[in-house]
């Protein structure tokens, strides 16, 4: 950036000082110093003229080279008003040295008296006087201002009156010295020769002496007036061509400081007012692209990782927690919460965030630990230490706040104000992002919530636009109709094939109509007989759209269908229309069957009274079926409060007894789920046992011919019901038979319980413990376990009751360890036969 004042041209901030300057003086100095010897001063008049130059020249031209290999290393490093003062310091500093040298020259080689010596001194000690302060003042404008202080005020101020006045009485004193010691001697020398005709001569040039030295000091004062004048006028021009830049848009420019007078104070606080407008602008940009970032990012989740990250960044923290509101739970949690592997969840009034949210205010702490609002047991089981601490509500456009942003342990410090009030601006972008985002994921859940019901239909389903053209046609319309996705954006009857009198028909007016069993020949040449129900659809200013139409195909098939669905499970109907070759009427077949039954139901019962039971079975028997149905398995029947459910039922596969022990764990995790709810209400959580069988089984229809079941009878059916009574004894939650273990195509959670005799059987049966996660033990446990199980079978009472305690002790809620303490204990007592094997119960 270049600056031009009067008569130089100066480069801002280049920092070369040239000398110039100087060597004008220099040249200046000899050519009047020597002029003033040969034809003024009169006692070294009619010296030779070239001895006298001859010396000037020589002292001069010492001093400029001694000034060429040294200033440069004298010079320190500062800013340009300290500069100028040590610049004016060697100026000074030569010239005076060469003043001196010459003094002692002439009296110790030439023999001129002292007085001769001193005026060379004297016109030295001038122009030195007047050459430092022209260079310092040059110096001081061509020097680049650190930029570490362009917007520090000096610490010592030195005002323009005061600078002004040293410079005037600076040039009043020496002006006045000089000529008074020139005039004094030269007067004294006239009055002693007042009557000498000779030196008339020398008379008129002391006149011209005392004439001369005035006009030389005068015109040296000007061009320092003037030099002075001109270091106000370049940094007048510097202020002005900085508020140009501004007004311009120019941000990195700067006004460089110079002096220490009011100007670097002006300078300061311009640079300060750049600095600030600077900063301004800049985080108005990077608000523009955050806002602009954040209002492109639809997906909720990686929109928060974003919000977090932008405010670490925004705000200079170490870590940032975004919390959002749950108002069913009334909790802040944190899905998004640095520092914290799991999902914080916290009451909404709770700690120096809730704060922030009940008050809708922001929160800045310097010292975390002397708040008692804070909660420091976050640190404890992160290991972090929070120092400083800067919470801002998260508020919709509605003013309603929806979470907050916390910014821990700033940088450079503390949270200021200004980073509160940037916060607070990119938490109200952030807030529109996340409502913004949360409006996507509602109407994108309920986009996939209607394609899945569309999918799910076994109706066809088609709507229309306002030109009779395919908006949409699920996957039933699409088989019933014979056509592909390319029917979407084409005229309907193109599906419709010569069947179009109903069409007309039907499509003719604007009210909803129904057709009843309309016999639809495709242009496919297939035949189909269907109810056909049509629906207008119109947007929000009730202006029609198009319509839809609902096709239920009701030809022999759907008939069929409809008629096993009555008595037979979804899945059993389609079953056997697919296979037409189905014997109805009983199949030997292997499956697993899961009983399962309500602990205590009948206290329960009699507490809650009959309504109470029934909304209760209901709610129950709701969550229970689509844990069955979500693994392939079919709801046999109720019992009361017992569900029995098949797998493998009527066709049996490789995994049906995977399917069935992945859908008890899941009706224990409904379980947990539904009981969490009936807490919540204020109602007694239930208990259920369950018992899985696989073998040999019947499945067929049972019942007489007006009233029919499709069921399964056996011995598997009676296991599984008596393993879920088996359940209450050993304290477990599951237990599968042998049958079932053997079954399975995968590892799952299993323990080896006992060996039991079944009522009913004589030969034993080994059954196991389906751990839920509840339940689990490690692999130390278990062989804990299994080695007390072993003492008990080989009548080691005592090792077995240490071993099922010290399993207690680690686990004390083990049912089956206290059932077999329990036994260990009354066997002490009553031992059993001594043919016994180990079986439950024994003979």
């Amino acid at each position: 950036m270049n600056r031009v004042e009067p008569a130089e041209q100066v480069f801002v901030g280049d920092g070369q000082h040239d000398h110039r300057l100087v060597a004008v003086y220099y040249v200046l100095a000899v050519l009047v110093l020597s002029l003033y010897g040969i034809r003024v001063c009169p006692f070294i008049a009619g010296l030779d003229a070239a001895h006298v130059l001859v010396t000037f020249l020589v002292g001069f031209l010492a001093a400029f080279l001694i000034k060429l290999g040294l200033e440069n290393r004298l010079m320190p490093e500062g800013e340009p008003f300290t500069l100028s003062v040590y610049q004016f310091f060697i100026d000074f500093a030569l010239f005076l040295a060469v003043g001196l040298g010459i003094a002692l020259y002439n009296h110790f080689v030439l023999g001129f008296p002292l007085e001769s010596g001193g005026k060379v001194l004297i016109g030295c000690a001038t122009f030195g006087i007047f050459a430092g302060l022209d260079n310092g003042l040059r110096r001081e404008r061509r020097s680049p201002a650190p930029l570490s202080a362009l917007t520090v005020s000096p610490k010592r101020i030195f005002p323009i009156t005061d600078r002004l006045f040293v410079i005037f009485i600076s040039i009043a004193v020496f002006t006045s010295i000089v000529t008074g010691l020139v005039i004094i001697k030269d007067i004294d020398y006239l009055i002693a020769h007042l009557n000498d005709a000779p030196h008339a001569a020398l008379r008129r040039a002391v006149f011209i002496d005392i004439g001369f030295v005035i006009g030389v000091v005068l015109a040296l004062a000007m061009r320092l007036l003037w030099s002075y004048g001109n270091n106000l006028a370049y940094i007048l021009q510097l202020q002005i061509a900085g508020l140009v830049d501004v007004s311009s848009g120019k941000l990195d420019t700067f006004v460089p400081i110079i002096t220490r007078d009011e100007f670097s104070l002006i300078a300061a606080k311009t640079n300060r007012m750049i600095a600030h407008l600077r900063d301004a602008h800049r985080e108005q940009n990077e608000l523009f692209e955050v806002s602009l970032a954040l209002a492109t990012e639809l997906r909720l989740e990686p929109l928060l990782a974003r919000i977090v990250a932008t405010t670490r960044s925004f705000v200079g923290a170490d870590r940032v927690s975004l919390f959002l509101h749950d108002p069913h739970s009334d909790e802040l949690w944190g899905k998004i919460a640095e520092g914290i592997e799991d999902v914080m969840r916290f009451p909404a009034s709770s700690g120096i965030a809730g704060d922030a949210f009940t008050r809708v205010a922001t929160v800045r702490v310097a010292d975390a630990y002397s708040d008692p609002r804070f909660n420091p047991e976050f640190d404890r089981r992160s290991g972090y230490r929070t120092r400083s601490l800067l919470c801002v509500p998260v508020e919709d456009r509605h003013g309603r706040c929806i979470g907050v942003i916390q910014a821990l342990n700033k940088h450079d410090g503390e949270f200021s104000e200004s980073d509160a009030n940037r916060l607070r601006a990119f938490a109200a972008q952030a807030a529109i992002a996340l409502v913004n985002a949360q409006l996507f994921s509602d109407l994108d859940r309920a986009r996939r919530y209607n394609e899945s019901i569309l999918r799910s239909l076994s109706n066809g389903v088609v709507t229309l636009d306002a030109d009779l053209k395919v908006v949409k046609a699920n996957a039933a319309a699409q088989a019933l109709l014979g056509v592909d996705d390319q029917i979407h954006g084409q005229p309907f009857q193109q599906a419709l094939g010569e069947s179009r009198s109903w069409w007309e028909t039907l499509c003719g007016g604007v009210e909803q109509a129904y057709l009843s069993e309309a016999e639809l020949q495709l242009g496919s040449g297939k035949h189909i007989l269907a109810n056909i129900t049509r629906v207008p659809l119109a947007d929000l200013e009730d202006r029609a759209i198009g319509s839809m139409l609902v096709i239920e195909d009701v030809t022999e098939e759907k008939r069929v269908r409809n008629t096993l669905s009555r008595y037979l499970p979804t899945q059993v109907a389609e079953q056997v229309l697919l296979n037409p070759a189905l014997n109805l009427g009983g199949v030997a077949q292997t499956a697993t069957v899961l009983f399962s039954d309500i602990r205590d139901f009948t206290t329960l019962s009699e507490q809650l009274g009959a309504r109470a039971t029934v909304t209760m079975l209901n709610e129950y028997f709701s969550a229970m079926v689509e844990a069955i149905s979500a693994h392939d398995g079919i709801l046999d029947k109720y019992i009361g409060d017992a569900v029995m459910a098949l797998f493998g039922v009527p066709f049996a596969g490789a995994h049906d007894a995977d399917s069935a022990v992945r859908a008890a764990i899941a009706m224990q995790e409904r379980l947990q789920q539904l009981n969490r709810q009936r807490t919540d209400r204020g109602e007694d959580p239930l208990a259920i046992g369950i018992g899985l069988s696989t073998g040999e089984l019947v499945a067929g229809n049972v019942g007489s011919p007006r009233r029919m079941d499709y069921t399964v009878i056996g011995d598997t059916v009676n296991l599984a019901s008596r393993l879920e009574a088996a359940t209450k004894l050993y304290g477990v939650a599951v237990i599968v038979s042998e049958g079932t273990r053997a079954a399975l195509q995968k590892d799952h959670p299993l323990r080896e319980l006992d060996r039991v005799r079944v009522k009913g059987k004589l030969l034993a049966a080994t059954v196991y413990q389906l751990m839920t996660e509840s339940e689990r033990l490690d692999e130390a446990a278990l062989k804990l376990f299994a080695d007390a199980r072993g003492k008990y079978s080989t009548r080691d009472w005592q090792g077995a009751v240490l071993g099922f305690r010290e399993l207690l002790s680690r686990f004390p809620e083990d049912g089956p360890s206290k059932v077999f303490i329990e036994r260990c204990l009354a066997f002490q007592q009553n031992p059993p036969a001594a043919d016994w094997d180990g079986v439950w119960p024994p003979h």
